[in-house]
């Protein structure tokens, strides 16, 4: 499945957080102020210039201890990094599946982002020896954010989403990929770029208080306590370009993983748009439903025959969307039942899109059908009127998007199409070529229809009409 994505170099469909308004200029601004203090204050003990510290970390370079000190901190520091970061995202999976999980969990996380650093340290230099030390301190400071950030963007999930993928029986490998990757992703980069430099701050106050042999602490250390002050300047430069370093490998590691899941081969249907050999028809018996007070359907009777186009017409709000979710499965009833979805593959025009929007008018069809071509896709939605399909979902107008969703539901493998006031906000031009595109695959199958236009029927050639009564 060749995919069709947001098309900015090194996107993989993701969508990533904006960039930061630093910019050069500010940033020679702070130096040439910098400067100035120094040589106002010039005194090199309590306060040192840039060009000091530049002059320094340049010696520094040059000494082989300086190189193993920054492996060793980094190390270790990035160790604790990326078990946050797997375990982290671990609790906050579980957490999305479990409030008893979430329960159990949330003093844990309570505890580690109230008690200070310095309190971590001292505890822990009871237990434990110094020297890897920082790997677990850098673990409990980037845990909560991990955390914090995964769990709230798996939340924020559309369900309607995965609604839309239970319907169409997406393979579970292509719902992480596609549908859940996307939308959590904006929150794990902005975990990375948060948790990188509270990792590097905390992991060096730990070597700072630890003193372990051949660490960047140590160095810090010592610079304090003989007033080096150009050193410990020198030192603080490198935790920080360290820092940038953690967060600008992490993403890219994270973005390699996106890679690797676009490798994910696709499933197969079971056979393209499968006739049923079942010609029973659907019978809907005794449906009850209510929503608190509200009573949308009260011992609703209909039969859907098999084979024809059924109309389900009724004014705005009186139930022909939940009925169409109980047929499809999405919802249960209060009392009654439907005989004759047993084993059906059904597709479905939602009453909204639920495109993904990231990606293009081609992926958001093949999706439905992997085993699709290009081509195959281009031809239907260029029958609906869509010919430049190259742009992704978001820049779509709203009838543009209705007629990708129409194709999508058509070019799926089923044998029952529910379609939900499939026709809104399309004109007059678009609707009469998504009809008649339509009618070329409805011959003979299945078809419900729910609208409230009285000519939609007709111009679909429905059989029977069902009124829902207010």
């Amino acid at each position: 499945m060749t995919l069709h994505r947001d098309k900015t170099p090194g996107s993989s469909g993701i969508i990533h957080k904006s960039k930061s308004p630093m910019t050069l200029w500010a940033v020679l601004f702070w130096l040439v102020i910098w400067q100035i203090a120094g040589m106002i204050i010039n005194d090199n003990i309590f306060f040192v210039t840039p060009l000091e510290v530049l002059q320094r970390l340049s010696q520094l370079v040059l000494q082989g201890s300086f190189w193993l000190s920054i492996g060793y901190s980094f190390t270790r520091i990035i160790a604790g990094f990326f078990l946050a970061a797997a375990i982290g995202t671990l609790m906050a999976i579980l957490s999305s599946r479990s409030k008893q999980v979430e329960s159990l969990l949330a003093p844990l996380i309570l505890v580690i982002k109230s008690v200070p650093v310095v309190s971590f340290i001292i505890l822990a230099l009871i237990i434990f020896t110094s020297r890897n030390l920082s790997i677990l301190i850098s673990f409990m400071m980037g845990l909560p954010v991990f955390y914090s950030n995964v769990l709230q963007g798996i939340r924020s999930m559309d369900p309607k989403l995965d609604e839309m993928a239970t319907v169409f029986r997406i393979p579970d490998p292509l719902r992480l990929r596609d549908i859940a990757m996307p939308q959590i992703y904006p929150y794990f980069e902005a975990a990375v770029s948060t948790a990188a430099g509270l990792c590097w701050k905390a992991g060096a106050a730990a070597e700072v208080i630890g003193i372990p042999d051949g660490s960047i602490g140590e160095y810090l250390q010592r610079a304090k306590v003989y007033l080096e002050t150009a050193d410990l300047f020198a030192w603080t430069i490198v935790i920080v370009i360290c820092s940038l370093l953690l967060e600008k490998l992490s993403l890219l590691a994270a973005k390699r993983a996106a890679t690797a899941l676009e490798r994910i081969p696709e499933s197969q249907t079971d056979g393209a748009n499968s006739e049923h050999t079942d010609s029973n028809d659907i019978k809907v018996n005794d449906l009850v439903k209510t929503y608190g007070t509200l009573k949308v359907l009260n011992d609703f009777n209909a039969v859907i025959q098999n084979g024809r186009v059924t109309a389900v017409m009724a004014p705005s709000g009186v139930g022909k969307t939940t009925l169409l979710r109980i047929l499809t499965g999405l919802e249960a009833p209060d009392s009654g039942h439907v005989s004759g979805m047993e084993n059906r593959k059904i597709s479905y025009v939602f009453q909204e899109d639920r495109l993904l929007e990231s990606f293009d008018a081609v992926t958001n069809v093949r999706i439905v059908r992997p085993e699709l071509s290009d081509e195959e896709v281009k031809t239907a939605l260029a029958a609906v009127g869509l010919r430049e399909n190259a742009c992704i979902i978001s820049e779509y107008s709203g009838g543009m998007k209705r007629r990708v969703a129409i194709v999508r539901a058509l070019m799926a493998d089923w044998d029952v199409l529910f379609m939900d006031e499939p026709f809104r906000g399309l004109d007059e031009i678009s609707r009469k070529l998504t009809i008649d595109y339509i009618s070329q695959l409805l011959k003979g199958r299945t078809c419900v229809l729910v609208t409230h236009d009285p000519d939609e029927p007709q111009l679909m050639g429905a059989e029977s009409i069902i009124t829902l009564k207010v």
